[in-house]
């Protein structure tokens, strides 16, 4: 993903209008919650649960708070996605 300068949620919500996409098996990258109000961290990950997320891997521009509530929540599904982390997904 890279980094979502324009919102992690409205880059997701535009996979699902434009493409139809209604499961992620990951979503890696900058999610730009670092500058987000944390009050909203409920609704993103409400919105994140909704694409069915197999993997959240996060990067710096989340932030250490906003990683952390991620974190909290998804637990096993959750991943720092540092440099050089390997991520391997299956073709199922």
């Amino acid at each position: 993903m890279g980094c979502a300068h324009s919102g992690i949620i409205n880059i997701l919500d535009f996979l699902r209008q434009e493409m139809g996409i209604d499961r992620l098996a990951a979503v890696l990258g900058g999610t730009h919650l670092a500058f987000t109000d944390l009050g909203l961290l409920p609704q993103v990950i409400e919105r994140l649960e909704s694409f069915n997320v197999g993997l959240i891997g996060v990067s710096h521009c989340t932030g250490f708070e906003a990683s952390a509530l991620l974190y909290r929540h998804f637990r096993s599904r959750f991943s720092p996605a540092s440099v050089g982390k390997i991520f391997e997904f299956c073709n199922r």
